[in-house]
């Protein structure tokens, strides 16, 4: 999880399409599941295929506290597809915008910091699916 979180928390303006590590391909909802399970302090990691949201909110940029993320994190129920914001704090913040913040939180960020306003897969819920099929 650290890997993809390092990958996602590197970008500059937008978002991957897919995170690829050493054997396998994360999508961006896998990621949003995945690093909110990591952040809740769940032994398991488990991902389902989740479509993303259908009216995406705008990312903006935004200053978050880790520990707000952390919390999000707990909060944030396993959904049946993923939401278009996440309350982070008392501000809520675009799928994007959570998905970096819980990236930068996990790749080791502590304290308040600035999440720019990344562009996501687009406005097509299965954008957040995407990615090539594993090789053995």
């Amino acid at each position: 999880m650290r890997a993809a979180a390092r990958k996602i928390a590197a970008v500059a303006d937008r978002l991957p399409e897919y995170v690829a590590l050493e054997n396998d391909f994360l999508s961006l909802g896998d990621c949003v599941q995945a690093f909110t399970a990591a952040l809740a302090g769940r032994k398991t990691i488990a991902v389902r295929t989740l479509l993303g949201p259908a009216r995406p909110a705008p990312p903006a940029q935004a200053k978050v506290a880790a520990a707000d993320v952390v919390a999000a994190a707990k909060n944030l129920k396993p959904p049946d597809a993923l939401p278009a914001t996440v309350a982070v704090g008392n501000q809520p913040l675009a799928l994007e915008t959570y998905l970096y913040a819980a990236a930068r939180v996990l790749a080791g960020e502590k304290g308040e910091f600035t999440v720019p306003p990344l562009r996501g897969p687009g406005p097509d819920p299965a954008r957040w699916t995407v990615k090539p099929a594993r090789r053995r």
